[in-house]
């Protein structure tokens, strides 16, 4: 009997710490459902896991073997994002001669009618330059705003309506705000893929505020005359609230090493098309190019 109880204890002390068990486990970087999904790759049929937001944790509960697998992955993928430098200097050139264009396109064409500039082309006379540099994690975007412009020729302004940016037979000119949305990944071997989205905005005027009351004069003319007489108007706004919209024809994808400057330029379809409303608030003298040099670093 003494033998008996003594392997019936052994027997349960090594069995038990398989069975069920319940733990919380903090989540530090990963979204939390992403936590969560890869926590249940590990469980087994009968396991479960719970996210708690207020506190970023995960309650797990299922056998202590399958427990220890999950919370062991969550320690591999639950890691801080790479931080990633995005310097970008945007150019209005007058010297991009038309052969080096053409050979661009043939050499390395990018998605949205841009081109990479091969290294060692000279760009002259650069008018206007803008430079802007971004502190970003991995996969995740940037923003560039580059600054309003407001006047059109009939050709962009179709372009511009296509995207309902501004009403096609409107005569208002309408203020535009302007920029790019940035987003970067590492891509192994010392590579980063960037994907560049333009944007466009319009600017929001300061007019009335919703239900604020205006009195407007009436005059002598008004019968029965009465003396500095006025009409009280309700003058509630009607507006659209302005929201950002992605041109996403212009928009363009490539990979780079860390560390290179690289020179792309807005040759043709819509990217063609959007450096035309950019370099609008320009002077249209000579050959103008709209190009972007892009330099991403840890």
């Amino acid at each position: 009997m003494r033998n008996l109880l003594a392997f019936l204890f052994f027997f349960w002390s090594w069995v038990l710490p398989s069975y069920a068990a319940t733990e919380t486990v903090e989540v530090y970087f990963l979204p939390l459902h992403e936590a969560a999904a890869a926590v249940k790759t590990q469980l087994s049929n009968e396991g479960r896991v719970v996210e708690i937001h207020s506190s970023r944790l995960l309650l797990i509960d299922d056998k202590t073997a399958h427990i220890k697998k999950a919370k062991a992955l969550l320690k591999r993928l639950d890691q801080p994002a790479a931080q990633l430098t995005i310097q970008v200097k945007i150019e209005d050139v007058s010297g991009l001669e038309e052969r080096s264009v053409t050979g661009a396109i043939s050499m390395s064409p990018l998605s949205g009618g841009w081109a990479q500039v091969a290294i060692g082309q000279q760009l002259q006379h650069v008018s206007n330059r803008s430079r802007y540099q971004l502190r970003v994690s991995a996969n995740k975007p940037g923003r560039i705003e580059t600054g309003s412009i407001q006047s059109f020729n009939n050709e962009t302004r179709r372009w511009l309506s296509g995207y309902g940016v501004i009403e096609k037979r409107s005569i208002e000119l309408i203020p535009i705000t302007t920029g790019f949305h940035v987003r970067a990944r590492l891509a192994g071997d010392g590579l980063v893929h960037v994907r560049i989205v333009p944007w466009m905005k319009r600017v929001n005027h300061q007019g009335l505020g919703n239900n604020q009351d205006v009195l407007i004069g009436l005059g002598s003319g008004v019968k029965p005359v009465i003396p500095n007489s006025y009409l009280r108007h309700n003058g509630r706004q009607e507006s659209k609230l302005a929201r950002e919209i992605n041109i996403s024809g212009a928009a363009t994808e490539l990979t780079v090493a860390l560390g290179e400057e690289i020179t792309i330029a807005a040759v043709d379809h819509e990217a063609e098309q959007l450096a035309k409303v950019l370099l609008g608030r320009y002077s249209k003298v000579g050959k103008r190019q709209f190009v972007m040099r892009l330099k991403v670093s840890n």
